[in-house]
């Protein structure tokens, strides 16, 4: 299980820490980022997803991510 944190930046600033979360994988991850852009949905949002060592291993606009995940019926690749 790896750790990740999740937060919402409005023009880089972090607005929200979403949550901390333990999951199986990166691909896991696709699902609790959609979530969110979905309780947020404003365009201009944006998601960052970092892993326990820190690294940025997802940042997406929230608009986009509603995108992807329309066009991909949900499933989202590794990362």
């Amino acid at each position: 299980m790896e750790h990740y944190d999740l937060e919402v930046l409005d023009h880089g600033v972090r607005v929200v820490v979403a949550h901390g979360v333990e999951l199986p994988d990166s691909r896991a991850i696709w699902s609790r980022v959609h979530g969110i852009a979905r309780r947020i949905n404003k365009p201009g949002l944006m998601i960052r997803v970092t892993n326990s060592a820190g690294r940025i291993i997802i940042l997406v606009g929230v608009a986009t991510a509603l995108r992807l995940w329309a066009e991909t019926s949900g499933v989202l690749p590794r990362m």
